[in-house]
């Protein structure tokens, strides 16, 4: 995941993301001949070999409707090619696709392409084809290109309607731009790449028929369940104490807080660490910062994140903790699950104990 400064505050203090991705994302395809390209290369896939020195403009008005696109990619006399439309998490408006698909038709413009998390495209693309066909436009043909690029055949061979994920889009342009060294723009793209992915896991992920079966909630309390043995066994063999220390849960999850070699450590389920993070539900967490009599390992603390160098990462660090994550053992039985993780949790200490 691309975590970057652009992403946390564009989430956190923009009413609208979709708008300030846009505008971004123009503010790289205006200034980068390459990023240019390499979009056109991408939508050549799709539909065809596109005209050259695209221009691109936000919030194209049109006299004969009311839809704005949010992107629209013209000649240099003003011709439209492709319109583009910014989803994260927001619905479809009213116009959205059947007003631009018109427009596009009148104007013979080649291209509707909406841009939205791959996440999405389960709910939005039917959405999208139950309104062409409500309004009895003519999907063609439709085809998956791959996860992250559907596209369908509109009214002529010729023109086309897409979806495509923020991911795929920048991805690109990212590879094109390091290919010819334009470091300084690339930052840019990183810094979209990061508010994409910020949408990507703080957005709402359509539900699964089969995420409704009691296997999920089983499944979730097996988690507090192994936490819960974990946290007492370490109790058991005196590598850790409880005393005066309690269970917590809140909308983050579930953790046991544990006192192990005198350092504050919690061993938690976490929904946050598993979706920033990936990989596991299961954390354990050092406090980077003394409280109460808890000890502020600062050579401990080093050693650990060392482990953030790795590929991947086994350390992450926040404002308040070293977190590192803990892996489930698979197809095991839950003592052979519950003795692999305190074995993972003591490998993390000796790395802290070390003499090196």
């Amino acid at each position: 995941m691309t975590d970057t400064l652009f992403g946390a505050l564009a989430s956190r203090f923009s009413t609208s993301p979709e708008n300030l991705a846009t505008e971004s994302l123009k503010f790289i395809l205006q200034r980068s001949v390459t990023a240019r390209n390499a979009l056109a290369q991408l939508l050549e896939q799709i539909g065809g070999l596109p005209p050259q020195d695209l221009v691109y403009e936000t919030q194209d008005h049109d006299h004969h409707d009311s839809g704005i696109p949010d992107l629209i990619a013209s000649t240099p006399f003003d011709k439209p090619v492709y319109y583009f439309e910014a989803k994260f998490w927001a619905g479809l408006t009213e116009n959205q696709p059947v007003t631009y698909l018109n427009r596009m038709s009148t104007k013979d413009a080649k291209g509707l392409i909406f841009i939205a998390p791959s996440v999405r495209f389960s709910t939005l693309w039917p959405e999208i084809l139950r309104r062409c066909n409500a309004a009895q436009i003519n999907i063609q043909s439709t085809l998956q290109h791959s996860e992250h690029i559907i596209s369908a055949t509109v009214f002529t061979d010729q023109q086309f309607l897409a979806l495509i994920s923020w991911k795929a889009i920048l991805q690109r342009i990212q590879t094109a731009l390091l290919d010819v060294g334009e470091t300084s723009m690339v930052e840019n793209v990183n810094q979209l790449l990061g508010l994409a992915d910020q949408m990507d896991t703080s957005g709402f992920l359509p539900i699964n028929p089969e995420e409704l079966s009691e296997t999920i909630g089983r499944r979730v309390n097996s988690y507090y369940d192994l936490i819960d043995e974990v946290t007492n066994k370490l109790v058991a063999q005196k590598f850790g104490s409880t005393k005066n220390l309690t269970a917590a849960g809140s909308r983050e999850g579930y953790l046991r807080y544990i006192l192990m070699r005198e350092k504050g450590c919690s061993i938690r389920f976490s929904l946050l660490y598993w979706i920033k993070y990936g990989g596991t539900p299961l954390w354990l967490t050092l406090r980077s910062a003394k409280q109460k009599d808890w000890t502020f390992d600062y050579e401990g603390k080093q050693k650990l994140r060392l482990l953030e160098l790795q590929s991947p990462p086994k350390c992450f660090s926040d404002k308040n903790n070293i977190i590192l994550p803990l892996y489930p053992k698979t197809a095991a039985e839950k003592s052979e699950v519950v003795d692999d993780l305190i074995e993972q949790i003591k490998e993390i200490f000796k790395i802290i104990e070390s003499e090196e």
